[in-house]
């Protein structure tokens, strides 16, 4: 894999046996980034970071999201445990066998060899390959107003507290 980093597939394999046994109807949404500009080998985070956005106003110019709904049901080893609520870790973790593990570790391999050809795709056409539905585009951008609520917003809050804790060290 050229374009992807090698996924985690123990922790998601814990965290979807966790969260089908407390929501048995969750879907599992497979997201992949593009930006314009960034290079094969580039890290969009080089590119653009939080300071460059909102100090600067250097933002990405366009954002493109390849976005999948995968039925759990059709995921392997995905057996949810009726009593994980009352489970420790490390019980749920038992309940799994070599294979089980093995097996998910394959699929979700192959869940990021397809990421990787979409990234494939993406850096040599510039988009990703449109699904049934055909491409959507949805413009966005950031306002005056979004700036201020984003920082300012924190901020505030930040000199309420620090006012809170002056006030109780004067009472």
């Amino acid at each position: 894999m050229r374009n992807v980093l090698l996924p985690r597939s123990t922790g998601l394999l814990f965290c979807l046996r966790s969260v089908l046994s407390l929501t048995p109807d969750v879907q599992l949404y497979d997201i992949t980034l593009g930006y314009p500009g960034v290079t094969s080998q580039g890290y969009a985070q080089d590119y653009y970071t939080l300071h460059s956005i909102f100090s600067r106003g250097h933002s990405p110019p366009l954002m493109h999201l390849h976005l999948r709904a995968i039925d759990l049901t059709t995921v392997p080893s995905l057996r949810p445990s009726p009593t994980a609520i009352s489970r420790t870790p490390k019980e749920l973790d038992d309940e799994l066998t070599v294979d089980d593990r093995a097996i998910f570790q394959e699929w979700t391999r192959q869940r990021w060899v397809e990421k990787d050809e979409l990234m494939d795709h993406f850096y040599k056409t510039g988009v990703f390959p449109a699904g049934k539905q055909g491409p959507v585009e949805i413009r966005l951008g950031l306002k005056g107003g979004d700036f201020v609520m984003l920082v300012g917003l924190p901020a505030v809050l930040w000199a309420a507290l620090l006012a809170v804790k002056a006030l109780y060290r004067i009472l």
